[in-house]
């Protein structure tokens, strides 16, 4: 498994879940 991969992933996951927090604010 490659650990700079993962790591990226996590880093993806958090930047949606920020994104989801802002769309839910903005709306």
């Amino acid at each position: 498994m490659d650990i700079r991969k993962n790591k990226s992933n996590r880093l993806t996951q958090k930047i949606k879940s920020i994104e989801k927090k802002i769309g839910e604010v903005k709306k």
